[in-house]
């Protein structure tokens, strides 16, 4: 299987045999790009359903509580800015097609095709599985739990820094 998968970009070298070979390595690009952005919106979605998730059991530790390991700072509202740019970039990506006398479908398919795939595979998933998006209070927070609720924290070890200290690191590397 890794030879297989290895010797397939042997075949983009076969881009170099035609004239157009930056116009496609674009598309490529274009079409990669499109998926990571997607990726990159859908972490930031699970984070806000863990976000908020977490706030629902009082039984777990709260991230406001000191003793919360992972902290990063100016959540959930980084999450949100995060997911709001990730889709405007995406949508976004292939405006220009909509423009007058600007239309092409291939550059149509790579900017939003990952998105069309995304969607599709999707819904797919959904109706082949036949699940649903839980509600918050029934997301699982504890699988995993136990084993992590077995380490001990060390009192003298600082595990989350804030932002201020981070910041602090960074000038300091620079300087």
């Amino acid at each position: 299987m890794s030879v297989l998968f290895t010797s397939a970009f042997g075949l983009l070298s076969y881009l170099s045999v035609q004239n157009n070979t930056a116009l496609i390595f674009e598309r490529l690009v274009s079409v990669c790009a499109t998926a990571g952005l997607l990726v990159w919106s859908g972490m930031c979605l699970s984070f806000i359903r863990f976000y908020y998730a977490l706030q629902l059991r009082p039984d777990i530790i709260s991230r406001s509580d000191d003793d919360y390991p992972y902290r990063s700072p100016f959540q959930p509202y980084l999450a949100y800015m995060g997911l709001i740019i990730g889709l405007l970039l995406v949508f976004a990506s292939g405006f220009i097609v909509f423009l007058k006398n600007e239309w092409s479908s291939l550059f149509f398919i790579s900017s939003y095709g990952s998105l069309f795939l995304f969607v599709f595979c999707y819904i797919f998933y959904k109706v082949l599985k036949q699940t649903k998006v839980q509600r918050l209070d029934q997301i699982d927070l504890d699988s995993g739990r136990r084993e992590i609720d077995r380490v001990i924290w060390e009192d003298e070890k600082y595990y989350a820094s804030n932002f201020k200290e981070i910041l602090i690191k960074g000038i300091n590397l620079l300087v």
